[in-house]
């Protein structure tokens, strides 16, 4: 008999049940709504995103153009075959002498890879506020998102944090940090040509210094007149060639060791050339856009946690009534 009871149970016995346990009910209602806010105040931060849009470009400055761009052009040397036969190995022209050329996309896997060892960043973010002071590397990685737009040189970099202030700061320390980071590279790009550069120029001085000193060994062994028997005297066209060579391996020696002095100039200005030549950088207003705020959260939170709070409490109420009806 309560069997059949229960199975014809109607919606009004339903809504009866329901109020009967109204005061069990809201009391659990409340009990979710109070642990969800005081959760959401005390565990849940709101998510700020700062987004940067910068235009990245390959360029080259006005000093490359004048000052490194002729040290990369290949140097030709006069090469030497003496009368002797005595060969002397040519010297060797710098091979690639192309403009280093540096590739965005590369850059952002190297920088993104490195900020797991970026303590200089991490060091500077944890002074932004106390909520920083546990970021390491490895978390700066879900901080921080690089994106560039499809068919354009635009990037974007986005930031994340809790408020406005913080978000703004800790956009302006990365995009700061990455622009030194392109300005370094940039830097490392051509110092490294022009080392090389630098070092062939260092063998090739060596290598004419010996074909000179050669050359004036072997021209003292040889005359520089040849009488014939008709007493005609004639330059001795050997020691013609010696001349030769030698003036044109002596005008060699004064090129490489020109370009060798050019080098170590340019050297002291690298720095600033690296800052206009190479990938630029150039930073936009950086957006403000709150995803996530406190107050949204904590709505979303207590809804959430009304709607479980009842669903809970009314099936122990229909548990409830269901045990008194079959006790």
């Amino acid at each position: 008999m309560a069997s059949s009871k229960i199975d014809q149970i109607s919606l009004r016995d339903m809504i009866e049940t329901l109020l009967r346990n109204k005061k069990f009910i809201l009391s659990s209602i409340l009990i979710f709504v109070i642990l969800a806010a005081a959760y959401s105040f005390l565990f849940t931060k709101p998510i700020v995103n700062v987004t940067t849009e910068a235009t990245v470009k390959q360029v080259e400055g006005a000093e490359s153009n004048f000052t490194i761009e002729p040290l990369l052009n290949a140097v030709i040397v006069p090469t030497y075959n003496s009368s002797a036969n005595i060969q002397f190995p040519d010297v060797v022209t710098r091979p690639d002498s192309k403009y280093p050329v540096v590739k965005i996309d590369t850059l952002l896997t190297e920088y993104t890879n490195e900020l797991t060892n970026n303590t200089k960043l991490v060091e500077e973010v944890r002074k932004i506020s106390p909520r920083f002071k546990q970021v390491t590397g490895s978390s700066l990685k879900s901080m921080i998102a690089f994106d560039m737009v499809p068919d354009s040189d635009i990037l974007t970099i986005k930031v994340t944090a809790s408020t406005k202030e913080e978000a703004v700061k800790f956009a302006e320390i990365v995009n700061q940090d990455f622009q030194s980071f392109v300005e370094k590279q940039n830097f490392e790009m051509i110092h490294n040509k022009l080392s090389s550069i630098k070092h062939q120029l260092e063998f090739n001085i060596g290598l004419l210094e010996t074909k000179i000193d050669r050359l004036q060994k072997e021209m003292a062994t040889v005359d520089k007149t040849i009488a014939y028997q008709s007493s005609k005297v004639e330059p001795n066209p050997a020691y013609i060639m010696y001349v030769q060579n030698l003036s044109s391996n002596k005008i060699a020696l004064n090129n490489a060791k020109s370009q060798y002095e050019e080098i170590q100039k340019v050297e002291k200005r690298l720095p600033q050339i690296a800052k206009e030549t190479g990938l630029t950088v150039s930073m936009e207003q950086p957006v403000i856009e709150t995803s996530s705020s406190l107050l949204k959260i904590l709505v979303k939170n207590v809804v959430l946690a009304g709607m479980v709070g009842f669903v809970i409490a009314g099936f122990v109420a229909f548990l409830r009534e269901y045990w008194k009806r079959t006790m």
